[in-house]
């Protein structure tokens, strides 16, 4: 298993952060701004997520609904939210 590092947010394909890896680094993104994530093929494939930032991460999925990740926050399992994630962000509260 690759390790998710410091202000990084990791998403892995697999339950139990386990399969590969995509990586988003709180430095090279806009604060408080929606990105659309449909676009990676990663955004069908999600299944567990660490967040290692000093920020709030923000997921929609096709519903539009959102869920807000706090910082330092691990879920091995996304359940409902397993393979759909359309939209992430960085935000300084939700």
């Amino acid at each position: 298993m690759e390790t998710c590092g410091e202000a990084q947010v990791c998403f892995y394909v697999d339950k139990n952060f386990q399969g590969f890896r995509t990586r988003f680094w709180d430095d090279q993104n806009q604060l408080n701004r929606k990105l659309d994530f449909r676009a990676n093929s990663e955004s069908r494939t999600v299944s567990s997520i660490k967040n290692l930032t000093p920020y709030y991460f923000r997921m929609w999925n096709s519903k539009g609904q959102n869920r807000c990740i706090a910082p330092s926050f691990q879920s091995a399992n996304l359940g409902r939210w397993e393979d759909d994630v359309k939209y992430i962000g960085f935000y300084t509260k939700c």
